[in-house]
């Protein structure tokens, strides 16, 4: 039986996108946003492809260059840090069924060098992130489409 655990993104209420070389991740719930050197950014694409901690320190192996003796280790601080910010959780099987991130053969030219990953918190914007109303969403969506009494129709 294998013990080994498998890493996902929490939930809906967080969502990323990736700006040139810098992943930004926002938990809508709280209203705090992150941003994630590159490393963390490939991290994180790993995360969300439901990736155990073997795979993504292959995948990390696989594309980065230099001394990457302290490599897993940082992979679990910067996991423990994104469970701690509650962005990830962990489960003993695949969130999904996937092979995890793509991996692609080549050379080291193009390549990052291993730097630790880095987790930057942000609050400056929690007050507006709260207020938008698409968190009072359901299952019906948003913007919600007028009833019979629509004046527009």
């Amino acid at each position: 039986m294998s013990t080994e655990n498998y890493f996902s993104v929490s939930g809906p209420n967080i969502v990323h996108e990736n700006f040139d070389d810098e992943m930004v991740v926002v938990n809508l719930e709280t209203g705090c946003y992150y941003a994630f050197n590159p490393v963390g950014g490939m991290i994180w694409d790993c995360v969300e492809a439901g990736c155990s901690l073997e795979a993504l320190c292959c995948f990390l192996r696989a594309r980065l260059v230099g001394d990457m003796t302290g490599l897993e280790p940082a992979v679990r601080d910067f996991l423990d840090e994104l469970s701690n910010e509650d962005l990830v959780r962990t489960g003993s099987s695949p969130p999904h069924d996937s092979e995890g991130p793509a991996f692609v053969e080549g050379d080291a030219k193009g390549k990052l060098s291993f730097v630790a990953p880095e987790l930057e918190k942000f609050t400056d914007m929690q007050d507006l992130l709260l207020l938008d109303p698409i968190h009072e969403v359901d299952e019906s969506g948003w913007p919600h489409p007028m009833g019979g009494d629509n004046p527009h129709k």
